[in-house]
């Protein structure tokens, strides 16, 4: 396997630029399988949207995670937000008693050694063995703000310009804790908003089950010895009985869907959990998260200081490897209405000397029945592709395909056809560089899309000029032909 690695890497230079030359679009529309309400993440601010006039109604706003989405009954919108606190006894009220006491145990720890140093090491705080949690970031700040906020004129006096200025303002805003939301709708109204888990590592990503009984989220693990950020897939139960349970590790960040019965959980997760390698292979994993009473299959996660691990528990349920890719962070996995999983990935033929370099990225379809991968694109729709279709979209009704491209261009491809439609000229294009995307297409309900585009797009000319922002989310039917704006003024 080793070799043929290497031989591989030598005929892929031009394909691992365009994997890593990716980012992960910040902001992120959702809605209701019919399109009657949605959920907007737009810049620091949450927004649920009235489907009918596409008015929004601000619900929250401050640092917001990446990736909240809303139940395909409309019912339920999951989301995960940092929230400050300049209390240090709160941890004891927020985390496990197990979480809140090895924090502190650093704090104590690492305090009575800036005062012996004489200032803050960081080299023998994060990069040695005395704390190994340190080497994550986030851990790490978590432990400083606590110091900071603890600390004395004795203390201050040790820090550095950079450090002390740090420190003055973890005082003004507290430390943070991620918090992961869901909140229940009747009708246009917040009927409820309920807290899920709290964590001092980013949750992102929430995806609430069809049944309405779990949420899926992935948990940020951004341990130095990794050297890479990766995600860890969890489930958690909206009873609020299991909060953390832990169902994979090295997780790509779109690459995780549920089962349409709410019973299962398909992802693409690396070869070797921890791998340091920049390329690498990955595995399409579904697991059965339910034991035969209907309940989520887990054991209680007894080692987890041991391991440093976050889950709370540990998933117990049947997993089965079906496909091979090439593992890509931003990688996107959809169940299709049918049961069949889409996702993307690259493909390659085997010998490696004969890979179609034109197809740099596809759509592939995994068929439970026959356990085959069929890849669902035509060449000459594939080849038009980059990185940015791994945020690819499957309409409610399984008919069409949203394929992202670069500068916020993308197609609509309904599925068994030999062409597809860009709504979206070339002098429509903006953006970063490559396939960087602020924002990705998405469906509202089956005929419906919205996209961003700039003030000057084609599809805005019939609108005041004055009238306009800079960028607007545009809703368009599925022949590219505009219908409104999302209004996003705040009340």
């Amino acid at each position: 396997m080793i070799k043929l690695k290497q031989k591989i890497l030598m005929v892929l230079p031009v394909l691992l630029i365009s994997i890593f030359a990716g980012c992960l679009p910040e902001d992120k529309i959702d809605f209701s399988d019919d399109g009657s309400v949605g959920v907007a993440k737009i810049s620091d601010k949450l927004y649920l949207i009235d489907g009918k006039d596409n008015d929004t109604k601000l619900i929250d706003e401050g640092d917001l995670q990446i990736g909240p989405s809303i139940s395909a009954d409309g019912k339920m919108i999951a989301y995960a937000k940092n929230e400050f606190f300049k209390n240090p006894d709160k941890l004891a009220e927020l985390l496990p008693d197990d979480r809140t006491s090895v924090i502190k145990q650093y704090v104590r720890d690492i305090h009575d050694l800036i005062i012996t140093d004489g200032g803050i090491n960081k080299d023998k705080i994060e990069k040695g063995t005395l704390f190994p949690r340190m080497q994550s970031g986030q851990f790490a700040f978590l432990v400083y703000s606590i110091i900071a906020l603890q600390a004395d004129q004795t203390l201050l006096d040790l820090f550095k310009p950079d450090e002390l200025k740090l420190a003055n303002e973890v005082k003004k805003k507290g430390f943070k804790l991620c918090h992961l939301y869901i909140t229940t709708l009747d009708g246009l109204n917040i009927q409820n908003k309920q807290t899920i888990h709290i964590s001092c590592f980013s949750m992102i990503s929430p995806k609430i089950s069809p049944d309405a009984k779990s949420v899926a989220y992935l948990i940020q693990n951004d341990f130095q010895n990794n050297k890479n950020t990766t995600y860890n897939l969890h489930v958690a139960t909206l009873d609020g009985k299991i909060k953390a349970a832990q169902v994979a590790m090295d997780i790509a960040f779109g690459g995780y869907n549920w089962s349409p019965n709410g019973k299962k959980l398909a992802y693409i997760e690396k070869e070797s959990a921890g791998s340091k390698e920049d390329f690498t292979f990955g595995t399409l994993t579904e697991r059965n998260l339910m034991n035969d009473s209907g309940q989520l299959n887990t054991t209680p996660a007894k080692d987890r200081q041991k391991y440093n691990s976050i889950a709370t528990h540990y998933c117990q349920g049947n997993s089965s490897e079906l496909a091979g890719v090439i593992f890509y962070l931003w990688t996107s996995v959809h169940y299709h209405p049918s049961g069949r999983i889409f996702f993307s990935s690259t493909p390659i033929q085997l010998p490696a000397g004969e890979l179609q370099r034109k197809k740099v990225v596809s759509i592939f379809c995994y068929d439970p029945l026959l356990k085959t991968v069929t890849d669902v694109l035509p060449q000459d729709i594939s080849a038009q592709l980059g990185m940015s279709v791994v945020s690819f979209e499957i309409s409610p009704d399984g008919k069409k395909l949203l394929l992202p491209l670069q500068e916020h261009q993308f197609l609509i491809y309904t599925l068994g056809q030999t062409d597809s439609l860009s709504p979206l000229t070339e002098a429509d294009a903006f953006g970063g560089e490559g396939d960087v995307l602020k924002m990705a297409p998405t469906f509202k309900g089956n005929h419906q899309i919205t996209c961003l585009v700039q003030k000057n797009c084609h599809l805005l000319k019939d609108l005041p000029p004055d009238s306009l922002k800079d960028q607007e989310i545009a809703i368009i039917d599925n022949q590219g032909k505009f219908i409104d704006l999302l209004k996003t003024q705040q009340p």
